[in-house]
């Protein structure tokens, strides 16, 4: 996908060189003819049996690389351009001078006011490398090859290369870019960033990596300060050099608390039998250039004494004598307090009465939902909406898993209540299709970072959707927004629905004793929740009119408290 401008792209595809998006009224559709079709926002500019590989816009021309050569695309017609000697074109960029062309074995071209003109002295300079892509950028060419970057001047003569000696990784590179100093590549080994380097890369000096590190010959992970055992006495690292320019030998040395440096030999430090106590291991490496030398990696842990030669233990023994005489006296001071004590028991036993009950309602709720979102995935699987259904149950195996575990919690982050509202909105989109939507606005909010009661929105924006959208024809749309002020939140649920009025009737047609359970679940559970917090969760349904006094939806208000 090449950007053309803020609007529009080139599509290279098999078979295909599209332009998209077209719109009304777009520019673009000057280029449709006959041949040229229009596929919902795309339009075809040329057909064929080839693989499009990539495409240059340039002066309202399309120079596009295909499987069976070079395309030059105009509003009119579609022309085949032959490249020096029948060439293999591989690559195509936009220069300032024109539409730069990387051949496989003849060089570089350039194409300008309709002809194609091979660059002799960049072709020069590149002669002999196995070419991939070459780019024009900040004045200067940038040539991709198999063994690494070289940068040429405007005129096209060499006047840098970055090799596989200058730290140029050993990989092949696919793309690059060029940005403040730095070359950023994708490779088959993943992401590059590389410095390009000065022309006195020589100076540069190495650098020290920690490849392994083994306790007792057993290989595990170090971190800066950590504490040994007394029976980890022997520890091994295994050293890497990157030695950029210098492609002879080099030489580690070590020291440990300040002490004399020492060689290291092979790039493995072995230390056995260590002695209680901190240690600093510092190290350095120096190439055959002298003057290049790393800077000095340090590597601190602590080995620790054992337990009964250690402080603590000393001090628990004290503190063992203390808390003795201490249980004595807290156990006359028990006697006195007994009465105080069974009366808040009985406090905390009608606390915990009350949030287990809070626990079994919410478990109840669960079930509720579960049941609709298994009829949902039955009805894809009915229609044979194979996909949908996949994509279905991804989503909800992922809202499942959080209601499970935000079951188990009295209180949830908010955020984590937000994802799964929006989870469970994504859910009743794919149900409704493209008759529904949904908007959650969190704006007005200063942060997300407090706690609220668990899964208390949900049943309400089940509501909406079952009572008032169900049942709506045309676009169906259910808007959650949330405010706070001081330690309450305020939460409300507006849909563009049938309203109160017309779902009650509809609820008496088909069951007269119905009444819907996650009402009369989330009923008890703001009662029991109020006595919790003092009366400061509270909720208020309206049906919604506009000025004819014709319904137009129904809102819910919420005011739940805030917790850290």
């Amino acid at each position: 996908i090449i950007p053309v401008d803020k609007h529009h792209y080139i599509l290279c595809e098999s078979n295909n060189l599209s332009i998209f998006p077209i719109e009304p009224k777009d520019n673009w559709l000057k280029w449709k003819n006959n041949q040229r079709k229009i596929y919902g926002d795309r339009l075809t500019l040329f057909e064929g049996n080839r693989r499009f590989l990539n495409a240059v816009f340039f002066k309202n021309q399309i120079l596009a690389q295909a499987s069976d050569g070079l395309w030059m695309v105009t509003q009119k017609r579609a022309k085949k351009l032959s490249v020096g000697n029948n060439a293999d074109v591989i690559h195509l960029s936009l220069s300032t001078k024109g539409i730069l062309i990387t051949t496989g074995d003849q060089g570089v071209y350039i194409y300008s006011n309709g002809k194609i003109t091979r660059l002799e002295t960049l072709s020069k300079t590149l002669k002999n490398e196995r070419l991939y892509k070459t780019k024009f950028i900040n004045n200067q060419f940038y040539a991709l090859t198999f063994n690494g970057i070289i940068i040429a001047n405007q005129d096209g003569s060499l006047s840098q290369q970055i090799m596989r000696s200058d730290g140029y990784p050993n990989v092949d590179a696919i793309d690059f870019e060029v940005i403040n100093n730095n070359i950023y590549a994708s490779s088959t080994n993943g992401f590059q960033i590389i410095p390009i380097p000065p022309k006195n890369a020589h100076k540069w000096r190495p650098i020290i990596l920690l490849d392994e590190y083994l306790i007792n010959g057993e290989k595990s992970t170090f971190t800066q300060g950590m504490k040994l055992s007394p029976d980890e006495n022997s520890v091994r690292f295994n050293l890497s050099i990157i030695n950029y320019r210098a492609l002879g030998d080099h030489d580690v040395f070590y020291s440990i608390n300040g002490k004399k440096w020492i060689p290291v030999e092979d790039n493995k430090l072995q230390l056995n039998e260590l002695a209680p106590g901190n240690y600093r291991i510092q190290l350095y490496a120096i190439t055959d250039r002298k003057e290049n030398k790393s800077d000095v990696v340090s590597l601190e842990f602590e080995l620790l004494a054992p337990f009964y030669k250690r402080l603590w233990f000393v001090s628990l023994i004290a503190l063992s004598i203390a808390m003795l005489a201490f249980v004595l006296f807290k156990f006359r001071l028990n006697q006195v307090q007994q009465k105080n004590q069974i009366l808040q028991e009985k406090l905390n036993l009608e606390k915990q009465l009350h949030e287990s009950s809070l626990a079994a309602i919410k478990s109840q709720m669960n079930p509720h939902f579960l049941f609709n979102a298994l009829n949902t995935i039955q009805s894809f699987i009915y229609t044979n909406e194979k996909e949908a259904a996949s994509i279905y149950l991804v989503d909800f195996s992922e809202l499942t898993r959080k209601i499970l575990e935000m079951s188990n919690q009295p209180f949830v982050a908010f955020s984590e209540e937000i994802e799964a509202l929006r989870l469970y909105l994504k859910l009743e989109k794919m149900r409704f299709e493209d008759d529904f939507e949904f908007e959650i606005n969190t704006a007005a909010l200063a942060h997300d970072a407090f706690k609220i009661p668990s899964m208390l929105i949900q049943p309400y924006v089940e509501n909406a959707i079952k009572h008032g959208l169900l049942h709506k024809k045309g676009k169906k749309k259910i808007t959650l927004t949330f405010s706070s002020e001081n330690t309450i939140l305020h939460a409300s649920i507006i849909d563009n629905g049938i309203g109160l009025s017309a779902s009650k009737k509809i609820n008496k047609t088909r069951n007269s004793n119905h009444q819907s359970f996650a009402t009369v679940a989330n009923h008890k559970r703001f009662e029991l929740l109020n006595q919790l917090s003092s009366g400061q969760i509270g909720v208020e349904i309206k049906e919604l009119k506009d000025e004819k006094g014709n319904v137009k939806g129904t809102a819910v208000f919420l005011t739940i408290p805030m917790y850290q």
